[in-house]
């Protein structure tokens, strides 16, 4: 029996999305299983970077605004909400380790 093109196109669609559906539904075990292997933390690169925008913020913006732990508070917040707004791809536990990382480094 001969099959049409458009029956082996939906075949195969459907057989992309079943697998789709299958990696997504794995994916959440892969990074929690990546997270535990792998701590966050910033490169020297991205340090040195953090520090020189710090330094020029505070010595050339206009009002010379002094940057602490409430900007760092308020801009972990807005990360947070912008990145993941429905609170569909953080777990509370994985908040609570950004909340920690920041409130733990010293002014």
């Amino acid at each position: 029996m001969k099959t049409s093109p458009l029956h082996r196109t939906n075949t195969i669609f459907a057989s992309l999305c079943v697998l789709c559906a299958v990696a997504v539904s794995l994916f959440p075990a892969i990074a929690q299983e990546q997270s535990a292997l792998l701590p966050l933390a910033p490169e020297y690169r991205e340090q040195v970077i953090a520090g020189a925008f710090i330094d020029t913020l505070e010595k050339r913006h206009v009002l010379r605004p002094t940057l602490g732990q409430s900007h760092s508070k308020e801009a972990l917040r807005l990360y947070i909400r912008k990145l993941d707004p429905r609170k569909l791809y953080f777990y509370q536990s994985d908040i609570d380790e950004f909340k920690f990382a920041l409130l733990s480094k010293p002014e």
